[in-house]
């Protein structure tokens, strides 16, 4: 009953698997799918894991500018900003279990903890952008940005990604609604067409990846796949999708 069931002071996992339990004692500090740095991330997020996976797919090092035209709560932002300043997914570590370890205790967890979040490096202004039409989503995509050391810098823009001067030769990623969980299927086939115009008109030589929910909308983007890479986004069979513009 003293046990705060959602923020332990130590996690213990039991797997059960042919009459043998195995007990680990989980000296981080919880899974590391999730960041800290969005509490707040509005209807049908992406999540963390799923947007650090397509710009691994991207290969993004923070050499190359990059923009998402729909950034909702700025998770692939975040992600990118993470990339290109090497911060470690566990940045906002607070109760991990290895301060509890005997021989260690808070104070050297706390010091080996400062090493390992020093500073990485500096992200150039302006090299990651993010734009979307929902002021409220820029609002919430603001708050959680600035919980990244640095973040609060990246620029955020409100407005029609078919009104935005769009990017050359950089990196595009975006996750378009897919008309399953918010919108429906016909709005969105119009939107993904749409998007490929601004693609093809203010993107050229660019890179642009797509997280897609619903492969459907691929043939509707009109632009000519370069690659497609299956993935499972919240039970959905998806795809990431990467168009190369000329």
């Amino acid at each position: 009953p003293s046990v705060d069931r959602r923020e332990p002071d130590l996690r213990a996992h039991v797997h059960l698997e042919d009459n043998f339990a195995t007990v680990s004692i989980d000296l981080g500090d919880g899974s590391r799918h999730r960041r800290g740095y969005r509490p707040d991330s509005g209807d049908a997020p992406l999540t963390e894991t799923v947007a650090a996976a397509l710009l691994e797919l991207a290969q993004f090092d923070g050499t190359r500018p990059l923009l998402d035209p729909m950034c909702g709560s700025g998770t692939l932002l975040a992600e990118a900003f993470m990339r290109a300043a090497a911060i470690p997914a566990g940045y906002r570590l607070q109760r991990g279990g290895a301060r509890l370890l005997p021989g260690f205790g808070p104070d050297a967890f706390e010091e080996a903890r400062k090493k390992w979040l020093a500073p990485g490096r500096r992200v150039e202004d302006g090299l990651i952008r993010g734009n979307d039409i929902d002021r409220q989503q820029i609002v919430v995509a603001g708050e959680n940005l600035s919980r990244l050391p640095g973040g609060d810098e990246i620029r955020l823009r409100r407005g029609d990604f078919r009104d935005h001067p769009g990017l050359e030769d950089g990196l595009i990623v975006c996750n378009p609604p897919w008309g399953i969980r918010i919108g429906d299927e016909a709005a969105a086939q119009v939107l993904v067409r749409e998007f490929g115009d601004f693609l093809k008109q203010k993107c050229k030589g660019s890179d642009a990846w797509l997280i897609l929910g619903n492969r459907e909308l691929i043939k509707h983007v009109g632009l000519r796949a370069a690659r497609r890479v299956p993935v499972r986004i919240g039970g959905l069979d998806g795809r990431f999708v990467n168009y190369e513009l000329h």
